[in-house]
């Protein structure tokens, strides 16, 4: 295959109700650029990516590039289906979902025509993903525990109207008590340790650094934050030190490395990046694959 042919991934629940329709502006970009493509809509929340038979028109040749046109998590289960299939083509995603973090870890512009100029610069870069239990791949973030609560509690007109607001609104809505759990945690080669906390939060490589003050020492690609505190106060506190504010939360262990082992009987539904899944175990082991993606940015 000589000439780029891309498959649009493009999911249609992504974001809500939109004053433009973004699949128009993509469609008319490829058309005016001359640039062979086949759309592929999800079309339901949630969808599974294997509907779209990715692999059967990777090997029948029809495509040697993506692009991901959704939110964080249509990003993560392409991402996903594609390192499960050995099929990791470079990856573009324009991003119309309701929060669009990893776009914000990418340096995407803002405008959207300019996302897909930058498609014809070529420009690729190789990034890391985090494998949760040999099986879950994520782009950014790894959530046990309380802080899950919110993604859950979203509404979804909430998230339609309001972004990434919607979490935090969600938050204060849903979470005022915080149980803590013996958590015991394993980082690298060092000695196990055991804390209560109510959440874990796991962040890989740039994904942390929106959030870890930049002075602090970097020690590896995963940074891991043990969450103690004991009211919604102490939570609100926490966010601000630790996002706005760029200073080491008071109320968290935080610590760095290449691989850590979690043991923890949290609730079972565990946040990676833009999506909610099930994992029925109380051991997470989670490990880097260094720079196994390739985006187009």
């Amino acid at each position: 295959m000589s000439k780029d042919q891309y498959l649009i991934i493009y999911n249609e629940c992504s974001g809500g109700k939109k004053l433009r329709d973004p699949k128009q502006a993509i469609k008319k970009f490829f058309e005016r650029e001359k640039i062979p493509h086949t759309f592929c809509f999800l079309c339901a929340p949630q969808e599974k990516i294997d509907n779209l038979d990715i692999q059967k028109r990777y090997d029948n040749n029809e495509f040697n590039k993506i692009l991901v046109a959704g939110g964080d998590g249509t990003l993560r289960r392409t991402i996903e289906y594609l390192y499960k299939n050995d099929c990791l083509v470079p990856v573009g995603f324009y991003p119309i979902g309701s929060a669009n973090t990893y776009a914000r870890i990418l340096n995407l512009p803002l405008q959207p025509q300019q996302i897909l100029k930058n498609l014809l610069k070529r420009r690729h870069r190789h990034m890391s993903l985090g494998l949760l239990n040999k099986e879950h791949i994520f782009l950014w973030a790894a959530c046990f525990g309380k802080v899950v609560e919110p993604t859950l509690q979203a509404e979804s007109h909430a998230k339609d109207l309001l972004g990434g607001i919607a979490y935090l609104l969600a938050t204060l809505k849903s979470i005022t008590k915080f149980p803590h759990i013996p958590v015991s945690y394993h980082i690298d080669q060092e000695k196990s340790q055991t804390n209560q906390a109510h959440s874990a939060l796991v962040l890989l490589n740039e994904g942390a650094r929106m959030f870890v003050p930049v002075s602090q020492k970097w020690d590896g690609d995963l940074k891991f934050f043990l969450l103690k505190n004991e009211n919604l106060l102490g939570f609100i506190q926490l966010l601000c030190q630790a996002y706005m504010l760029k200073q080491e939360p008071k109320n968290a262990d935080v610590l760095s490395g290449q691989s850590i082992l979690i043991k923890g009987e949290f609730e079972k539904k565990i946040h990676l990046d833009g999506d909610t899944i099930d994992e029925h175990t109380g051991t997470y082991h989670i490990e880097v694959l260094d720079e196994v993606a390739t985006f187009l940015c």
